[in-house]
């Protein structure tokens, strides 16, 4: 049995990322399945925080 988990990953998540990642929501993915990553950690606290998603500290 596999343990992988898929997950879809916007990295930078600004106006245009933010707009994607809203877009990705509202088209029925579950916000529980998209990783976001950024360079500003309080960015992915607060998208974290509005939408639900995984943030990831991990440098692209």
């Amino acid at each position: 049995m596999s343990n992988s988990r898929n997950c879809i990953g916007v990295v930078g998540v600004g106006v245009m990322g933010e707009a994607l990642l809203a877009g990705v929501i509202n088209s029925g993915i579950a916000a529980s399945s998209i990783c976001i990553a950024d360079k500003r950690a309080d960015r992915l606290n607060e998208l974290q925080s509005k939408y639900g998603v995984n943030p990831s500290n991990i440098e692209a």
